[in-house]
């Protein structure tokens, strides 16, 4: 069985081409990101793979 939940006045949060380096250290390359209204996220990955800068972005 699937429900659907209406999230209402969402917002859309998209992320598209992004690139970001430290120095000769690139961190994000050609990043592309959706999040729908109402959608969770989970960002993982190893230690200095750029999910704190694609959090501050």
């Amino acid at each position: 069985m699937t429900e659907t939940t209406h999230i209402a006045g969402g917002v859309k949060l998209e992320v598209r081409g992004v690139h970001k380096r430290y120095g000769e250290r690139e961190v994000l390359r050609n990043t592309q990101l959706t999040i729908e209204p109402g959608q969770f996220i989970a960002i993982v990955g190893r230690s200095g793979c750029g999910k704190s800068t694609l959090l501050r972005l």
